[in-house]
């Protein structure tokens, strides 16, 4: 009886971490950038954010990655999607997975690997960590 006291406390305790840190601001999400709708909610919100389909492969992001420039999060997987929102140079951010997408060729550089976030995508470009921008190659979506 007492083990199971400690333990829905300890668990209590975690559940109220968790919430103050979904409580604030920046945590979790990309930040907005003059959007008239709260970032993190791109499908309900009537913009093409990541499909149901690639939402519901996880409950929650596994990843972070830290992009090393500002860069925009995207509505779809290439240069046409709508911007969504910023990420920030050097802070992280977590990711779902990483999909394949339009090639997006920047100074000299190439990629078609796009990370997933709950606002939308980004390519894989501007994160430091390889290909795959610090996500393992088996996070494909």
């Amino acid at each position: 009886m007492m083990i199971k006291r400690a333990v829905g406390r300890g668990l209590a305790g975690l559940v109220a971490a968790v919430g103050l840190l979904s409580l604030t601001p920046g945590v979790g999400h990309a930040e907005q950038a003059n959007v008239a709708r709260p970032v993190g909610v791109a499908a309900s919100a009537g913009v093409a954010g990541p499909s149901a389909a690639v939402m519901s492969a996880a409950v929650a992001p596994s990843y972070y990655v830290v992009p090393y420039k500002d860069a925009d999060v995207l509505s779809l997987p290439s240069r046409g999607g709508a911007h969504v929102a910023t990420l920030t140079a050097g802070r992280p951010y977590p990711a779902w997975c990483w999909i394949v997408g339009e090639t997006v060729v920047d100074h000299g550089v190439s990629s078609d690997i796009w990370i997933v976030f709950a606002d939308g995508y980004v390519s894989a470009l501007y994160f430091d960590g390889g290909k795959y921008g610090g996500l393992p190659p088996e996070a494909r979506c």
